[in-house]
C-alpha cells in the first residue's frame, strides 16, 4: 500500500522538499527548533517532518531543526 501510494503521489507530481545540508529557506521550510552544530548558522541539521510541493507551490512546508 505504501508503495501504491508512493506511486500515486509521483504521479501527481508531489514530491519531497530536500532538507538535511540545505541552507533554510522560509518559503519552504519551517523551522522547530535550533541546535549547536558544527555546521553554518541557518543550515538545515534534522528533519522532524517531511516538507512537499507540486512543482514551484509548497503544499506542506517541511519541519526542520536548523544550525545556531
Amino acid at each position: 500500500i505504501q508503495k501504491q501510494f508512493e506511486d500515486a503521489m509521483k504521479d501527481l507530481g508531489l514530491v519531497p522538499i530536500k532538507t538535511i545540508g540545505e541552507k533554510f529557506d522560509a518559503t519552504r521550510h519551517e523551522a522547530v527548533g535550533e541546535e549547536e552544530g558544527n555546521k553554518e548558522h541557518g543550515t538545515i541539521l534534522k528533519e522532524a517532518q517531511s516538507g512537499y510541493e507540486i512543482g514551484c507551490k509548497v503544499v506542506r512546508p517541511a519541519k526542520v531543526i536548523i544550525a545556531k
